[in-house]
């Protein structure tokens, strides 16, 4: 039964962790309470009224509220009033069950089948987090950015290609600029940068 454990994750199947999660993290999930949770930063796709839905730590009532999200949409017309999101449902969804939610940075990516990420946001923070380490040991996870991207920042068709963003890093890295040059300069693309578009965000 649900109950004979006091904490739990809900962890999407393409999910790949980079680093096991940092100490304070990790002796923080521990710790939390049936009504705590603790929830990567960034996906925050609707913004402040939307909650990263890739992976969740949380004790029992958090889990739960993670779990059974699809009743908001069944019972309550009020969150389906207005366009809805993953993204906005889950935070409606832990808000409204009174779960606490704290953030912080985690190294890892929702993968496509040959081992690159998928959402810039999450590799720029992986890399953030773990430098050119990353890169020297999966070096496939900046192959979607590769044959996305047309160059650095300077080329009109990357930034055009590359503005979709959640608000949050659209502040923080506009057109993703700053990952490009990172990559360009650890030399991270070796086929150089193709300019395909934006069709890798949601596939496989």
């Amino acid at each position: 039964r649900m109950e004979a454990f006091q904490r739990y994750a809900s962890i999407r199947a393409d999910v790949l962790f980079f680093a096991p999660l940092p100490t304070p993290v990790l002796r923080r999930v521990r710790t939390l309470q049936p009504n705590e949770a603790f929830v990567p930063s960034g996906d925050d796709w609707g913004g402040s009224a939307s909650l990263n839905d890739n992976l969740l730590f949380g004790g029992i009532k958090a889990f739960r509220a993670d779990a059974e999200q699809w009743r908001l949409l069944r019972d309550h017309h009020t969150f389906t009033s207005t366009a809805w999101i993953d993204e906005t449902l889950h935070h409606d969804a832990l808000a409204v069950a009174g779960v606490t939610v704290e953030r912080d940075a985690v190294a890892y990516c929702k993968i496509d089948r040959d081992g690159a990420c998928r959402y810039f946001g999450q590799l720029s923070q992986s890399l953030e987090l773990l430098g050119n380490t990353l890169l020297r040991a999966k070096p496939e996870v900046v192959a979607l950015l590769c044959r996305s991207a047309a160059g650095t920042c300077s080329n009109t068709l990357t930034r055009l290609v590359l503005k979709k963003q959640t608000p949050e890093d659209r502040r923080r890295d506009p057109h993703w600029c700053k990952l490009i040059e990172a990559v360009e300069r650890a030399s991270g693309c070796p086929k150089g940068w193709q300019g395909k578009g934006v069709w890798w965000q949601h596939r496989r």
